[in-house]
Parts: C-alpha cells; structure tokens; sequence
C-alpha cells in the first residue's frame, strides 16, 4: 500500500542528540540538521516498526521511503493486537527482549467474557517488534525484561494499540 500514513512517529538520532516529529497528512515530515550520520525509527497505529541508518551528506532534502508491515489483528474481535517496538540506544531493533503485559482493569460489561491469561509474555522478532493481546477497553501495564516499574496503557477500541518505542535497555 503507497498510502501515506499521518500521525507516524518519526524518531532521528546520533549520539546526545535525539528529535522526535509526526508526519504530516502527506505522509511527511522535515528535520532542520548538519551532515551527520543519524539512526531513525518509525511507528505507527496499525503497523509494525522499520528503523535503520541514513548518512545525511548536505543541505538539501534526503527522503526515506518505508514499507509498512501491517499487523495481523486478533483472531477474537473484543481483542487488541499490543505491539511493542523494542529499540536499543542505536534505535536499531532488538530482538530477544522480553515484554510482559498484565491486565489491571478489565472493561466494564466484560462480566463472563474469557479473555487470555491476566499476565501474559511476549519476546521481541527480529524487527524488535513483540506482539500481545488484551481486551479492547481495558486498562494494562506493561514492563521490559527485568524493571520492576509497569507502565500503564489504555487499550484502545482498534485492532491495534501501539506501544510507545522503548529506547535503550539495561538487559
């Protein structure tokens, strides 16, 4: 699909220096830098992660073209896909990261509803994506490898609900 997709979180990166933008309705955005070589990742609601490096060589525009991965959605339709994009302090994908998810709240008139286990545990892919599921309209947490802290997170009424990227990580 060539649509653009708006709202995509666009992060560049080089040591001490790290910005974030959304893209515009045209699928776009523009980073104001000097020639530089930068790390970049990007996330999106209803897709998965891409990341890489690009070398900025002058003044002038340099454009990236993505190719988004569209996540399949839950199979039960009171289900949201959580996708969690794993990145390390390079933004480059990590695989191999363990992601844990808990429901804390469960949505209301979910009375006699069978929904998968109140914790569950995913392990980030090679494109540092890992991918759980919760019911739509709950309240979760979530945590990586061995922090103690959770983060809260609404689950949204879509097929997806997209974890903000996780950059750098102590194990």
């Amino acid at each position: 699909d060539d649509s653009p997709i708006e709202a995509a979180k666009v992060r560049h990166y080089r040591t001490g220096e790290t910005e974030i933008k959304a893209t515009d309705g045209d699928g776009e955005t523009s980073f104001t830098t000097e020639a530089a070589t930068f790390s970049y990742a990007v996330t999106a609601n209803g897709y998965g992660g891409a990341s890489g490096t690009i070398v900025i060589s002058a003044n002038g525009a340099t454009t990236i073209e993505l190719t988004a991965t569209a996540v399949t959605p839950p199979t039960n339709p009171d289900l949201s896909a959580v996708v969690v994009s794993c990145l390390g302090t390079d933004f480059e994908p990590e695989a191999g990261v363990t992601i844990d998810l808990r429901i804390k709240t469960l949505p209301s008139g979910s009375t006699n509803t069978a929904y998968p286990g109140l914790k569950q545990t995913a392990t980030s892919n090679g494109s540092g994506i890992a991918t759980l599921e919760a019911p739509k309209g709950s309240v979760c947490e979530w945590k990586r490898g061995k922090e103690d802290s959770w983060t809260e997170i609404t689950i949204g009424s879509g097929d997806q609900t997209n974890v903000t990227s996780i950059i750098g990580s102590r194990y």
